[in-house]
Order: C-alpha cells, then structure tokens, then sequence
C-alpha cells in the first residue's frame, strides 16, 4: 500500500528512462532533459556524462537513464546509452596503432594525421 506523498521522497524515481536532450550547456556543466509523460525538465550534470565517458551532449541526443529526486527535483542519476545524431559522425580512414582489449581502449592514427588519437568502444 502505498503512503500518500511517498512519490516525493527522495532517491531513485526511475530506471531505464528514454529522454531526449533539450539543450546542454558545456561551459556552465549541465543542461536539462525531456522525458515523455512528464512536465518538468530534468536537470542533467556533467559530472554524470563523464562517469559515462564523455565530455558533452548536444540538443536533441537521445539517452537512456535513470532519474532520481534530489532536495531541488528530479536529476539524472545514471546514464546507460547516448544516442547521438548520426549525420554529425564523420568516417575517417585510420589504423590500429595499439589495442588493449582487456581495458577496453587504444590508440589509432588518422591516415591524414600524425598524431595518434584515444579510442573506446561506446558503454
């Protein structure tokens, strides 16, 4: 049975949410989210994304979460996925210069490039 009020309280409100990114400031750090079904914005901060390993979003990426609720609202607790748009990905010729697959990362050089760029495989 449920207590009135109980879905005020704090702590994880749910998991595994579709939202889409409203907009993601990077220089302030955060942004706020979209989800279906709900009429408030959630608020996201970078220190999730990069738990997740990445550095930014960009309006309009969609990501699967959980959401949680803090003393000043709902907030996204965990990021699962990003799904990016992908007419924004450029392909690039590169090779293998070093893989560690046991860590889950390497390095590959860019046939147009002499440096060597970090790579991992998306979470």
């Amino acid at each position: 049975m449920a207590i009135y009020g109980d879905e005020y309280k704090e702590g994880v409100l749910k998991e595994d949410v579709l939202a889409t990114v409203e907009f993601y400031d990077c220089s302030k750090g955060f942004g706020f989210i979209e989800v279906e079904g709900l009429d408030s914005k959630i608020f996201i901060h970078s220190e999730k994304l990069q738990k997740f390993g990445v550095e930014a979003l960009k309006d309009g990426d969609n990501i699967l979460c959980d959401l949680a609720r803090g003393k000043k609202g709902i907030y996204v607790s965990r990021i699962h996925d990003i799904e990016t748009d992908t007419s924004q990905i450029e392909v690039v010729k590169c090779r293998i210069v070093r893989l560690f697959r046991d860590r889950g990362y390497g390095f590959v050089q860019l046939t147009d490039k002499d440096r060597n760029r970090f790579i991992s495989p998306p979470r």
